[in-house]
């Protein structure tokens, strides 16, 4: 089950188990194909005890459980950010929040870009607000970004408020 696949145990020999299951069946709870948040495991003492259908069912299960965690996970991270808004928490506080929940949702590297602040650069650059994981260190010493949408695709999604993918 740690590689993410699912597969059928009854024909193999277990080592000694000490309950009287003959038959068990171990299915990943994938987030995605890279991804496993758990494994349910189902015994039997009857051998050669699961049929195709109660592995397909059983597969099913596992998929709609990995959504309902990750379900879970956003409204935790989302009923915080509300939190901190009421308790009137800095706009740092929060970005770094969303930085932090975006990257457990993803388990990806994150940077949240918005308009410079810096003396001036006015509107026409992007600069990080917050940020989490591994980058490269000679982008860090200068980050930023044109606010042109024909320069670059963070600003298309700034000026457009559409989502944008990187093929």
């Amino acid at each position: 089950a740690r590689s993410g696949k699912y597969e059928y145990l009854a024909e193999k020999k277990f080592p000694k188990h000490k309950d009287d299951s003959h038959s068990r069946l171990a299915l990943p709870i994938k987030r995605n194909e890279q991804q496993v948040l758990g494994v349910i495991t189902i015994k039997s003492k009857y051998k050669n005890f699961f049929t195709p259908d109660d592995i397909q069912l059983l597969q099913s299960l596992a998929a709609s459980a990995a959504v309902i965690i990750d379900q879970f996970k956003l409204v935790n991270h989302l009923q915080e950010i509300s939190r901190m808004a009421q308790e009137a928490s800095t706009e740092a506080q929060i970005i770094n929040y969303v930085v932090a929940a975006a990257r457990d949702l993803t388990h990806a590297e994150v940077i949240f870009w918005g308009p410079s602040t810096m003396e001036g650069e006015g509107d026409k650059w992007m600069r990080i607000k917050g940020y989490s994981g591994r980058f490269n260190a000679a982008f860090m010493e200068n980050p930023k970004v044109p606010n042109d949408p024909k320069q670059d695709a963070l600003a298309v999604a700034l000026k457009t408020g559409e989502t944008i993918i990187y093929p």
